[in-house]
């Protein structure tokens, strides 16, 4: 088993609802293991994006899978969940799931790049990741998720949502 960190994100229909029925489809159906999931945080549209305010969680849990096979898992959910891929990098959308860190693997591909890219600069991924993990090490360096956000520059505020 490999430990396994996922973003859950949403501003487009029922959100909590969405990631709810995603991360119990994660659960169920054997993909994760070991769930410990954030709680649910609000925040504005990230990246100059205009729209609804996001919902955002974290989940971090144990596979068995590759990370090649836990990304098709994941954008099929995104698929059902609605979401159209319309080469808008910061488009409104009913579901998005990133795989944050895979272990302690460093990959670069052009389907999947792990650590996720941009996930020390965004505060609305580390906040609810420290609220579950403060210790958890990011490669290529290990440092500690609390230590990230304590060193974040994103100005964005995340607020624990109160549903």
């Amino acid at each position: 088993m490999t430990p396994v960190a996922l973003s859950f994100g949403g501003n487009l229909g029922e959100p909590v609802e969405t990631i709810q029925k995603a991360i119990e489809y994660l659960r169920r159906k054997g993909i994760l293991h070991q769930l410990i999931v954030s709680s649910f945080y609000r925040t504005a549209p990230w990246g100059g994006a205009s729209g609804d305010e996001y919902i955002n969680a974290v989940v971090v849990g144990n596979t068995s899978f590759t990370p090649d096979q836990i990304l098709v898992v994941t954008q099929r959910l995104e698929t059902r969940a609605g979401r159209v891929r319309t080469g808008e990098q910061y488009a409104p959308r009913p579901l998005d799931i990133d795989i944050l860190t895979f272990g302690w693997l460093i990959v670069e591909s052009d389907s999947l790049t792990l650590p996720h890219p941009r996930l020390r600069e965004r505060r609305f991924v580390l906040e609810p990741f420290c609220e579950i993990a403060p210790e958890w090490a990011i490669p290529p360096d290990m440092v500690s998720v609390k230590t990230l956000v304590q060193h974040c520059d994103d100005p964005l505020p995340v607020v624990k949502w109160n549903g």
